[in-house]
């Protein structure tokens, strides 16, 4: 990654990125099935502080790979084609968030926090969580910050539902987090897929 010396006006323009993907990473990982898991993993016994652990480590390895791909393919697309791939990104996390469900706690859960890290990372970078770091990335030419922000996004909206186990389902409304949050990433990716295809004058 490149690394550009900081000022304090720099890094004030910059830090949308940090937020946007913070914030962004943040509602989709918490509305999706990830939150429900640590929720039934917490609830059927894990140790809420194991599962912390384990879910920061999953979000900073998510959010390090999503950055770096980004930063990778920024060069070969042209600006037409980081929005066209922003767009994509948006209407697949919206749709993990929608239709995809959280499978049942096993009976036995494993208490390793590698391997529980393991399994976490490999369904954020594969999920909303990645694809949307990826997009944010492409779109702000920020890799550390869009990093950054979905890390510490991705890594409170595990925590939250690791803590409060059980009561996470029973107390909080996820289907309507889950239609809220998703239609809200389609309509995003129907907007920038209007303001790509739609000429306006």
């Amino acid at each position: 990654m490149h690394w550009r010396s900081p000022s304090r006006m720099h890094i004030a323009a910059d830090m949308p990125a940090f937020f946007l993907t913070f914030l962004s990473v943040l509602l989709a990982v918490v509305a999706g099935r990830e939150a429900v898991r640590m929720a039934r993993l917490a609830g059927a016994g894990v140790s809420p502080s194991g599962l912390i652990v384990a879910a920061g480590i999953a979000a900073v390895i998510c959010a390090a790979l999503a950055a770096v791909i980004g930063e990778q393919i920024a060069p070969i697309l042209n600006s037409k084609g980081k929005l066209l791939i922003t767009a994509i990104a948006l209407a697949l996390a919206g749709c993990e968030v929608l239709f995809l469900r959280a499978s049942k706690a096993p009976a036995e859960p494993t208490l390793s926090v590698g391997a529980t890290a393991l399994v976490l990372g490999g369904a954020l970078i594969t999920g909303a969580a990645g694809l949307l770091v990826i997009a944010i990335t492409l779109v702000t030419g920020e890799p550390i910050l869009a990093g950054v922000g979905g890390a510490v996004g991705a890594a409170v909206a595990l925590a939250v539902p690791a803590i409060a186990g059980a009561a996470w389902e029973r107390n909080w409304p996820q289907a309507v987090m889950r239609w809220i949050i998703g239609m809200a990433l389609l309509m995003g990716a129907i907007v920038i897929g209007v303001a790509i295809f739609v000429p306006f004058a």
